[in-house]
């Protein structure tokens, strides 16, 4: 009641695109996948390697190839600086 509803009533998944590209995809279990996250304004996203471009202080870039001693992921601070986002050990 008094709830709006966007979505599919059968066992399928969800797209939601522009430009005829899928941008974010509800999968029939539940998940989410979005491919380009942006929040107010920092990006997050992933990679192999500390970034090498000038982002917005706060973008968070998870690493998809983290190791045990290694960050998993970094964080901008402005000016082509980041900082290492390392687990507790």
């Amino acid at each position: 009641a008094n709830t709006a509803f966007i979505g599919t009533t059968k066992n399928q998944n969800l797209v939601i695109g522009t430009n005829k590209q899928r941008q974010i995809e509800v999968n029939k279990d539940g998940g989410v996948w979005v491919d380009s996250l942006t929040i107010n304004k920092n990006k997050i996203g992933h990679g192999r390697n500390l970034p090498n471009y000038s982002g917005t202080k706060g973008d968070i870039v998870f690493n998809i190839d983290h190791k045990p001693g290694e960050p998993f992921a970094w964080i901008c601070l402005g000016n082509f600086r980041g900082n290492d986002l390392r687990s507790a050990q």
